[in-house]
């Protein structure tokens, strides 16, 4: 008699959790992602050519880069997944199993904390954005000056 109570080997996990409404939030929200990076980025940039900037304020720019990364990350697994994809392909660039992430990037998880996330500030330090009722940008809503 066997050990097992199932003589067949166990079936893998399904991995697939496809769903085009959590895929597109995540397309939606790694967006937002980017604006964001690119602010944040654009803010560090302009402080690493001020010696009188302190470190302490250059790490605070440096965590909330690598927040961001973090967030990222977290939509782009979940996206990929939700596009019914396996997570086999994102496994080697992250270096983690598939196991590892299927724990550690879970769909509701990750969608609530894409949806409750915070923003930094939306205009780079040193730049001036349009004031009411003047367009001096190429597109009225944008925080970056026109070329």
């Amino acid at each position: 008699m066997p050990a097992r109570s199932h003589p067949h080997p166990r079936p893998s996990i399904s991995n697939v959790s496809i769903s085009a409404g959590r895929a597109s939030r995540c397309t939606e929200a790694l967006r937002d992602i980017a604006e964001d990076f690119a602010v944040v980025s654009d803010e560090f940039l302009h402080k690493t050519h001020s010696a009188a900037t302190a470190t302490t304020e250059l790490l605070r720019t440096v965590v909330e880069l690598d927040r961001l990364v973090q967030e990222a990350v977290s939509a782009l697994v979940v996206r990929h997944r939700s596009q019914g994809e396996p997570l086999s392909d994102l496994a080697p660039s992250l270096r983690l199993t598939e196991d590892r992430l299927r724990k550690k990037f879970k769909p509701a998880t990750v969608d609530e904390n894409l949806a409750s996330r915070t923003r930094p500030r939306r205009a780079p330090t040193g730049t001036t954005t349009c004031p009411p009722r003047r367009t001096c940008c190429a597109h009225p809503t944008s925080a970056w000056p026109a070329p």
